[in-house]
C-alpha cells in the first residue's frame, strides 16, 4: 500500500500497519478444488470482501466499485464475509448491485 500511495504522490506521512495475517498460511490453497466443492465454474470471476462491515472500512466504496465491475463483468460472483456494526445499512446499500 505504501508504494501505491507513493505512486499517487501522496505527501502526507504514512505508516503501514501489518494486518497480522500470515499470508504463507493461505498460499497453498487449491482454487480448483474450492470451486468444484462450491459449484463455481472455473471461468466465472469471483470477487470477495472479507472484513468487518463497518463504515470506517470503506465498504461502501467496495459496493460502488462493484456496480462498475458488474457493468463490465455482469456474471461476476460476489460474496461478503463477516458482519459488523454497519451490516444492515451497508446490506441495504449493496442490494442495488445485483445478484451476489
Amino acid at each position: 500500500m505504501q508504494s501505491i500511495l507513493e505512486a499517487y504522490e501522496v505527501k502526507t506521512p504514512t505508516t503501514v500497519i501489518p494486518t497480522g495475517i500470515e499470508l504463507e498460511q493461505f498460499s497453498q490453497g487449491d482454487g480448483g478444488r474450492f470451486r468444484r466443492r462450491h459449484g463455481i465454474p472455473a471461468d466465472r470471476p469471483v470477487l470477495i470482501h472479507i472484513g468487518h462491515l463497518a463504515f470506517e472500512k470503506n465498504v461502501d466504496f467496495f459496493l460502488r466499485v462493484l456496480v462498475r465491475v458488474r457493468r463490465e463483468i455482469p456474471h461476476v460472483l460476489t460474496r461478503r464475509c463477516r458482519r459488523g456494526a454497519g451490516t444492515s445499512q451497508l446490506g441495504n446499500h449493496g442490494r442495488g448491485t445485483g445478484p451476489a
